[in-house]
């Protein structure tokens, strides 16, 4: 007889990731980007600005249940159009890598130059940490940051 392991902090909340996206226009070096944070909601960053994108659309709700058991990784970072790339992330692993979401995680990018435009596309997937457990919401999202 074969048993599967569960974790006994098993998720409790409607998981998804709908998807989403960020800009900024203005002088060179302002960013544009996604984050995901730990207590279930998911940002747009806008230069300096974090603005929830909607509460409708947290990867979890109720927030509540966004207890620490749960990481997040981005695949298919693809520039999708600029012409310099001022791609980065911040507070972030490396990308197609699964990173626990015990901290907020965030991906964005930049234009690095006057006259120049960015625009990144990412695939976001959450899971449960434990094991390699299935994927439980894919979502896209684009960041474009242009500088003048």
């Amino acid at each position: 007889m074969s048993m599967i392991w569960t974790p006994r902090e098993q998720r409790t909340g409607n998981i998804t990731l709908t998807g989403g996206s960020a800009a900024t226009s203005g002088s060179a070096g302002l960013p544009a980007g996604i984050r995901v944070n730990t207590d279930g909601t998911i940002d747009k960053r806008e230069s300096a600005a974090y603005t929830q994108l909607s509460a409708s659309t947290d990867w979890i709700i109720p927030n509540a249940a966004a207890n620490g058991v749960y990481q997040v990784r981005v695949t298919n970072v693809t520039s999708i159009g600029g012409t310099d790339s001022g791609f980065n992330t911040v507070a972030a692993a490396a990308n197609d890598t699964w990173i626990a979401l015990t901290a907020n995680r965030e991906w964005s990018c930049e234009s690095i130059g006057t006259g120049g435009a960015d625009s990144v596309g990412y695939t976001f997937d959450i899971q449960i940490r434990y094991g390699s457990g299935p994927v439980l919401a894919t979502g896209s999202y684009t960041a474009l940051s242009e500088g003048f």
